[in-house]
């Protein structure tokens, strides 16, 4: 017993030294900011802004966790009734999210602007029009002097692909059924085609018009005098000064003097990454009937979800399936919000998760509520909800298909390598890349297709109450904004995430004013350990690495709209990645409900 004793203390000891470290991490991550009187909440915007937390193994080991759309949404929930904050600091740089999230975040501040007599100004240290839409709204605008102002109108960029695959030897054998269907056009083609060219420019015109219509509005400028400005940008900052869509230029640390603080000293300022850990029940703000939020974001794939850095996030059917069930059979969730950020992509998965999704509307109210992208597969997994809500700017339809494959023989031929083709069976070897379809094979695919294409049609009738007819007339591939999609029939209402749970809080009986619980699913989980690593670590050294040796030379933070396929790279490099990513997504000869890659309108 006696040799025992060291061994039970050394035990003891190392029990309350780990006991105690964990407790302090408790501590450290769990304590909330302190927040004093007259403060103001900074809600930084620039870079990215993602729709869900990503899960540990998301991201690169030493990354911090980001800040998401719903957590900006809910600061300024917090901010509204918190008698410490005394007014909001919209501080903006370039930013890579898309039009609907700018709408959303917009409108969220319109909101808080009539809703409370606190300030609201921004600093604008450098951006575009997308930038500046979101920065008009707020009391001032301030900008440093050294500078620029690209408020110059909108475009769209289109990269195409054929020439570079012809030299390389590899033939995109791909068929599409619409018209309109243009995700394969990158690779097919060396310039837009006339359907193309239509819709790039329709969505332009869509786009263009809100922007106009929103500086005029929040300025008040005539929508003409707006459209003659951007024509004259882009602008210095003391040019824009000058045509009125700057206040003044001022230092960061100036901000104090024309915010009523005398002394920067006595500047009170709280971050929104402390801000979003101050606890709703602090405030008062109450909890209630549970409502669900179910993140649909990524490129739709078989299997479970996943992240890789070159590809971006991938949503998998059985991942999601598994998260809508849970949603559906937990008797204490009221009504499900079903948020979708996907460019679509594998049919067959997109397929899985629209079975999953009416089996969970015929349970309780279920709303889809569309982020920047839900198109062809994205809208796909959305047509069986109670309600789809889209903000004006977010890129929805494409109702279509793509399949096909590369025929990489002349790849082969250059590299020295030969493929020969032994079958048995007339189209056993179909989906061989040694060479391209042969009439018979190409055939049974397009007849493949138009069988998949108008089982897509009729569940869309289906869903959207509409006749076959009139669901083709819409579809054939054609991208549409949520605006012109509200108009023929495709969307229902116009608005973000909030709206949504505002439809779904309705539809299940709950009180306009009353408060909601929101359930997060997939759920995530981390460990008290890695949510340390997150909190207290700097940037990764591979991010890093990155950033020095492609963002000097390549330029430019663009990203996708939305969080998945290649999205997160400078544009330079991610145009050579998309056709790895096309012939990766259809290496199976599988149909794909995929959107054009190149949707961005910047």
């Amino acid at each position: 017993m006696a040799s025992r004793k060291p061994l039970i203390a050394l035990l003891v000891f190392l029990g309350v030294l780990f006991g105690t470290a964990a407790l302090i991490v408790i501590l450290l991550i769990g304590k909330a900011p302190e927040v004093k009187e007259g403060s103001f909440l900074v809600v930084s915007l620039g870079g990215s802004l993602p729709e869900e937390s990503a899960s540990f193994f998301d991201m690169p080991f030493l990354e911090k966790e980001q800040i998401t759309l719903r957590d900006v949404l809910e600061c300024l929930d917090k901010a509204k009734v918190d008698r410490r904050i005394r007014g909001i600091i919209v501080k903006v740089s370039p930013f890579d999210f898309g039009w609907s999230k700018t709408e959303e975040i917009r409108d969220k501040l319109i909101w808080f602007k009539e809703k409370t007599r606190k300030p609201m100004v921004c600093y604008l240290t450098s951006g575009g029009d997308r930038e500046y839409y979101l920065a008009s709204v707020c009391d001032k605008v301030y900008m440093p002097e050294a500078s620029e102002l690209f408020v110059d109108g909108l475009a769209s960029e289109v990269t195409f692909l054929r020439g570079t695959l012809d030299k390389l030897g590899i033939t995109p054998d791909m068929e599409h059924i619409g018209s309109y269907k243009s995700a394969s056009d990158i690779l097919t083609q060396k310039t837009f085609t006339e359907a193309h060219r239509e819709v790039t420019n329709a969505l332009l015109d869509d786009s263009f018009k809100r922007l106009i219509d929103g500086i005029a509005e929040a300025k008040g400028f005539k929508p003409e005098e707006v459209r003659k400005l951007i024509d004259a940008g882009p602008f210095t900052a003391v040019e824009a000064v000058r045509a009125g869509l700057v206040d003044s230029l001022i230092y960061e640390d100036e901000l104090h003097n024309l915010l009523g603080v005398k002394k920067e000293d006595e500047f009170r300022k709280v971050s929104l990454e402390d801000y979003v850990r101050v606890k709703p029940a602090s405030l008062k703000m109450g909890r209630g009937p549970k409502i669900a939020i179910v993140y649909a974001v990524g490129t739709i794939m078989e299997g479970k979800s996943s992240y890789s850095p070159f590809w971006g996030k991938t949503l998998g059917s059985d991942t999601m399936v598994e998260a809508l069930k849970e949603a559906r059979k937990d008797k204490d969730i009221k009504a499900i919000v079903f948020r979708i950020d996907s460019p679509g992509g594998s049919g067959l998965a997109s397929d899985i998760i629209w079975r999953e999704v009416n089996l969970a509307e015929r349970k309780k109210p279920f709303i889809a509520s569309m982020s920047d992208l839900a198109g062809s597969g994205g809208y796909y997994i959305a047509m069986a909800a109670d309600t789809i809500v889209a903000e004006p700017g977010t890129f929805t339809g494409s109702i279509g298909l793509v399949s096909g494959k590369f025929a990489n023989r002349g790849l082969y031929e250059k590299l020295g390598m030969n493929k020969e083709l032994v079958s048995r069976g007339a189209n056993a070897a179909m989906f061989s890349d040694a060479r391209s379809f042969t009439p018979a094979e190409r055939r049974k695919l397009l007849e493949q297709m138009w069988e998949w294409y108008s089982a897509f049609v009729r569940k869309v009738a289906e869903g959207r109450g509409m006749t076959e007819q009139e669901v083709d007339s819409v579809a054939r591939g054609r991208v549409w904004t949520g605006g012109q999609a509200m108009d023929i029939g495709l969307v229902d209402v116009m608005g973000g995430l909030e709206r949504a749970v505002e439809i779904a809080k309705a539809k299940a009986g709950i009180a306009k004013d009353a408060p909601v619980t929101l359930v997060i699913y997939p759920k995530k989980k981390i460990s008290i350990f890695q949510k340390l690593i997150r909190r207290f670590s700097s940037e990764t050294l591979l991010k890093a690495a990155m950033e020095e040796i492609v963002g000097g030379v390549m330029g430019g933070a663009t990203g996708g709209l939305a969080e998945g396929g290649v999205g997160g790279l400078p544009p330079s490099l991610r145009n050579v990645l998309e056709p790895l990513h096309a012939q990766r997504l259809l290496r199976s000869g599988e149909p794909y409900y995929l959107m054009a890659y190149r949707v961005e309108i910047k």
